[in-house]
């Protein structure tokens, strides 16, 4: 993939992410409730489990947006992704949508100073060895994954979140 590619891709991303979030405010229904939790048969047996809620998918969003693709492409692990997840928890809604327009712009800069030969560089990833352009795309993935989820938080929240970008 191209720098362009990339940020392409990451630019509908992250806009899209951060358009969504805000239909959210702290008078949104269910805003701390999962909506769904069950018993589900995992390898060692039997696993509880509940889906994130919105705010937790707010977090984990964030999370998403910056400290997982640049720990994954710098080789950093993933404790201080883990501490900034942390320090998000029980945040208000206007703060994880100020930390969501603020990471896809970091985000965003960041992927303008990668050069094609910095996309094609090999690095180990708990998936083994990827170059950053796949790294990138990956985690583009992943984030849409998420944010797929949140636009249906947001129905079953009563908040209609329109198209998907």
């Amino acid at each position: 993939m191209t720098r362009d590619e990339v940020r392409h891709l990451w630019g509908l991303t992250a806009s899209a992410i951060v358009a969504k979030a805000k239909l959210l405010d702290e008078a949104t229904p269910k805003l701390d409730e999962p909506f769904w939790s069950g018993t589900f048969d995992g390898p060692q047996g039997p696993l509880e489990e509940q889906a994130m809620t919105l705010r937790e998918t707010l977090v984990h969003l964030c999370i998403a947006l910056w400290e997982v693709p640049r720990a994954l492409v710098e080789g950093t692990g993933f404790e201080p992704v883990k501490e900034a997840s942390a320090a998000l928890q029980g945040s208000s809604i206007a703060n994880l949508q100020a930390a969501l327009a603020e990471r896809e712009a970091k985000l965003l800069a960041w992927l303008e100073t990668l050069s094609t030969e910095r996309l094609a560089e090999v690095v180990e990833t708990p998936l083994g060895a990827k170059s950053v352009g796949e790294v990138l795309l990956f985690t583009a993935l992943h984030a849409t994954h998420h944010k797929g989820q949140l636009m249906q938080l947001l129905r079953l929240s009563g908040v209609r979140p329109g198209r998907f970008f």
